[in-house]
């Protein structure tokens, strides 16, 4: 059984605005899921129903086997999604990172110990524990973005949906969340994360969903989707660059995630011929 199950989702806002139609899909516990569509396609609405912030009335949702009904409350399966925004600005409100971080495994009347602990393994496996007593108007971007992260991770929760993490962040700050996703991974979180990134989905993600005109226009495995040129070209997607260069170069080899690793091993074969 699957652990997420979609079935025939739709959602329209209240301005008769038609966010999503007809979707369906089914992902596996610990599944790495990117998301890829251009600007006002749904991805964000999906997440916000998957979530719980937004209430749907056609179709059903999933959660092990559990229809989620409603909107997000406590003590409901919502609680083991945690979402992020592509703004940070719009969830982090406390005026530390440390005040920010606790105050959800607070509000859920944890121990004041367990609460501690939880919000400083948070801080460490987002690399923000020097920055613990920071003022968060005073962190970059990228630190928000991780901030935002920490959240989820002091409420342990078992999925984690994250919107553009990589949107606008420079090459550090990048380096910094592929080491967190990299620990959300470790750790057998079910992720799913939109983003506008072909060569990052190829790399990291073992599932792709494709969306266009508000809807599922496809899914399946990196190497399904992007080896369906009608499908890229309808959702607006680019190749990545790695199977780009590979097919210009004739590669007949396992495709790697990078350009470097590729490069490596073009290397590698060249010496060996």
């Amino acid at each position: 059984m699957a652990y997420i199950d979609v079935q025939d989702l739709s959602y329209t806002y209240p301005d008769g605005t038609k966010a999503l139609r007809n979707i369906s899909f089914s992902l596996e516990r610990g599944s790495r899921t990117a998301v890829l569509g251009a600007n006002g396609t749904g991805k964000s609405t999906l997440f916000l129903l998957l979530s719980g912030l937004l209430k749907h009335r056609r179709g059903s949702i999933a959660l092990d086997g559990r229809l989620l009904k409603g909107v997000r409350k406590k003590k409901s399966p919502f609680e083991e999604v945690g979402i992020t925004f592509q703004n940070p600005d719009v969830q982090i409100f406390a005026p530390t990172v440390f005040q920010e971080v606790a105050f959800g495994p607070g509000n859920q009347g944890l121990p004041q110990e367990e609460v501690r602990q939880r919000t400083e393994d948070a801080l460490e496996h987002t690399a923000l524990g020097a920055m613990r007593d920071r003022p968060v108007q005073y962190l970059s971007y990228g630190q928000k973005k991780r901030v935002a992260i920490a959240d989820i991770l002091a409420m342990k929760n078992e999925i984690v949906i994250l919107d553009e993490p990589l949107a606008w962040l420079d090459r550090k700050s990048c380096s910094e969340m592929m080491q967190t996703l990299d620990f959300l991974k470790s750790e057998g979180k079910t992720i799913l994360i939109s983003t506008h990134d072909s060569d990052f989905a190829w790399q990291w993600a073992d599932r792709v969903l494709v969306f266009a005109d508000n809807t599922l226009i496809g899914q399946g495995s990196p190497e399904e989707v992007f080896a369906d040129a009608s499908l890229l070209e309808r959702g607006g997607i680019k190749i990545p660059g790695v199977l780009d260069v590979a097919s210009a170069l004739n590669w007949d080899g396992q495709i790697p995630g990078t350009i470097s690793e590729l490069s490596a091993l073009i290397r590698e074969k060249d010496i060996n011929s």
